[in-house]
């Protein structure tokens, strides 16, 4: 059997299937948003993030992709690993970094940030591991966040 059509038939039956699933999406949140580190050439801002299962199966987390914006403006986009899984009927902690230059006085003081994406997991089961071998993408779940946070000056 070609590739072709073996997808074509994990997609057909994973679409037949999928409608029977309960599985919900997990909630992501953002809890919190803190300078890691400054310095003369740059920021590194940490986001704790809380992911919500209300299923009763685990939900492996495969990545997170986000982007971050300070004062209106895109300073940082990325894809990272939250290296977790949420456990059936839990909550996961885990946090990613951002990071992006800025000179001395250049981006300083109390600033705006807004960090929004979306955390891609599987669900468990041959049919979810049929679609991820033909690199069919995972299913994802959306958040965004914002808030102000202060960013020392290095020129102090």
């Amino acid at each position: 059997m070609n590739r072709h059509t073996r997808i074509s038939i994990a997609v057909l039956v994973a679409g037949g299937l999928w409608g029977c699933t309960s599985t919900q999406p997990p909630t992501i949140s953002v809890l919190e948003a803190r300078v890691a580190d400054r310095t003369e050439q740059g920021v590194v801002i940490e986001f704790l993030i809380e992911a919500d299962n209300p299923n009763e199966a685990a939900l492996p987390l495969r990545k997170v992709d986000y982007t971050v914006s300070i004062a209106g403006d895109r300073v940082f986009a990325g894809t990272r690993s939250p290296e977790a899984t949420i456990r059936r009927f839990g909550r996961q902690r885990f946090t990613f970094p951002a990071s992006f230059a800025a000179g001395p006085g250049v981006i300083a003081g109390e600033v705006e940030y807004e960090v929004s994406g979306e955390v891609k997991y599987v669900v468990a089961g041959a049919i979810t591991q049929t679609l991820l071998d033909e690199e069919y993408s995972e299913l994802s779940a959306p958040f965004q966040g914002s808030g102000r946070l202060k960013i020392p000056d290095t020129t102090k």
